[in-house]
């Protein structure tokens, strides 16, 4: 493959994953996912254009909670760190909407697996297959188009291994300091996701330092180590102060502390005070993860064809630490979530969402598979086979699709009818959902930092009383959605000056 051809290859995938950016987020999913994860990045980044990282607990009391919410002294925080929120708010104060950074991440992805591929691989042919594997990916195709973690951290984190290894083979502080912030980037997104990830590619960054000084002396390591930590300070500090600001404590993550047991490890488990629990035991681990393996054949291009092309790639000669990096990224999210209880609700989402607490995994696995197109590639005797082994993995690929595009289709015909009883020339109004939390099942209704929107969203169990003293120039509407599919949605004016 001439460098023609794979610089078009690279930029037909991500012409496709920024196009399919576009189309998740403004046609099959506009009023947002099931996944009411994205409501509460936008509602974060909401506070952050607002000038705060939390709400006013006096405001957002328990008649307007929003989902995935805690309080500590007056203030009301949310789950996730400041990363997602802080690029939507960016994108938002610059273009006046989330679309282009949704694009620019996805784009991102294609060529920083390429750049990974390349530094891991030294082979250029592997390096473009490895970006078009992971950008043609249904589960990358979704993900484009949503408002959630897990891409813009996989960008962050093979953004840093491309530059850890260019750093440690140029021996370039300024490098080993950008692969720091790369990192760092993904710590403010996924802080366990970057945890997993330099504990799989420090050894190699460290063996490539060392050949390229040829170990010269007792501290050859310091180098990379400190010039990536003074890249990643910055970051973790933030992290920090972000923690400080939020539950207390520096070291404590606003995910654990909305008073549920969110933790990690096996026992009862909670996403906050109030919601289901989990009983999560060794023998639900096991079952949640082997749904997740199962469903990672379908959410990759090539579907189980590339499982066992990266097979290939694992096991055919080549450089022995770069492979057991590879494989190491494989294995180590579906290790390290095993005690992650949150992987036993993922699975009931599996076909919708894909295996996306292993998005990094799914990657390198890709870097493996490109291994074994480019060796299957050299084998074969011409080009009209060649062409067939891509016909046959394109259509492994696609399995997978109609039934999660119907899924969601079918979701956001439910979203737009329960959306369409909330008229657009309501004015002065509190709508009550059927809901425990704002945000929560109609990521659509969601309220600004300040309760100053003509229409604001209360929970099911609000004090209708209560809020017509606290709000007497606004009318009390009660939302009633009889039919699971939101047929029949409609609203019942309960109290106010308009009833």
């Amino acid at each position: 493959m001439g460098e023609r051809w794979r610089l078009l290859l690279i930029g037909a995938t991500v012409l496709v994953v920024a196009t399919s950016s576009v189309l998740v987020r403004h046609e099959l999913l506009p009023l947002l996912s099931w996944n009411s994860d994205e409501a509460v990045h936008l509602f974060q980044a909401d506070l952050i254009l607002d000038g705060r990282l939390t709400a006013d607990a006096a405001l957002h009391d328990e008649s307007f909670r929003p989902w995935l919410s805690g309080t500590r002294d007056g203030r009301v925080f949310l789950a996730y760190q400041p990363g997602v929120p802080l690029l939507l708010a960016l994108s938002q104060l610059l273009t006046g909407s989330t679309t282009p950074i949704l694009v620019t991440v996805a784009g991102g992805l294609v060529w920083a697996t390429y750049g990974a591929a390349s530094a891991l691989w030294g082979d250029r042919r592997v390096a473009a297959w490895s970006a078009a594997l992971v950008g043609l990916s249904p589960i990358v195709l979704l993900h484009a188009g949503l408002h959630l973690g897990y891409l813009p951290a996989a960008t962050a984190l093979f953004a840093a291994l491309w530059a850890a290894l260019r750093a440690a083979e140029r021996r370039s502080a300024a490098v080993f300091v950008g692969a720091g912030a790369a990192l760092g980037a993904a710590v403010l997104m996924r802080p366990f996701d970057a945890l997993l990830f330099a504990l799989a590619i420090a050894p190699l960054v460290l063996v490539r330092a060392r050949r390229a000084d040829h170990g010269v002396g007792p501290t050859w390591w310091v180098r990379p180590i400190a010039f990536a930590a003074v890249g990643a300070l910055p970051a973790v500090a933030l992290t920090a102060w972000f923690n400080a600001r939020t539950t207390g404590d520096p070291l404590e993550f606003p995910i654990t502390a909305l008073g549920g047991p969110n933790t990690f490890g096996f026992g009862t488990r909670a996403l906050m005070e109030g919601s289901d629990a989990v009983d999560y035991d060794i023998g639900l681990a096991v079952e949640s993860l082997a749904w997740h393996l199962a469903s990672v054949p379908w959410w990759m291009a090539g579907g189980l064809g590339l499982v066992l092309l990266a097979a290939w790639g694992l096991t055919r000669p080549g450089p022995v630490a770069e492979r057991r990096t590879a494989a190491a990224l494989v294995l180590l999210y579906p290790l390290g979530y095993v005690v992650w209880w949150a992987t036993a609700t993922a699975s009931e989402w599996l076909d919708s969402f894909g295996p996306y607490y292993y998005l990094p995994s799914l990657v390198a696995l890709a870097l493996l598979g490109a291994r074994g197109v480019v060796a299957l590639g050299e084998v074969l005797p011409s080009r009209r086979a060649a062409g067939l082994v891509v016909v046959v993995l394109t259509v492994a690929t696609l399995p997978a699709m109609p039934g999660a595009l119907r899924w969601h289709e079918q979701v956001t015909d439910r979203f737009e009818r329960i959306e369409a009883a909330v008229p657009d020339h309501l004015d002065d109004a509190i709508v009550v959902l059927d809901v425990d939390h704002v945000l929560f099942a109609h990521p659509y209704f969601a309220n600004d930092p300040g309760l100053e929107d003509d229409v604001v969203f209360a929970v099911s169990d609000a004090d209708v009383e209560a809020l017509g003293e606290r709000f007497p120039e606004r009318t009390i509407y009660r939302l009633d959605v009889p039919a699971v599919d939101g047929t029949g949605a409609g609203l019942e004016c309960v109290d106010g000056p308009g009833c």
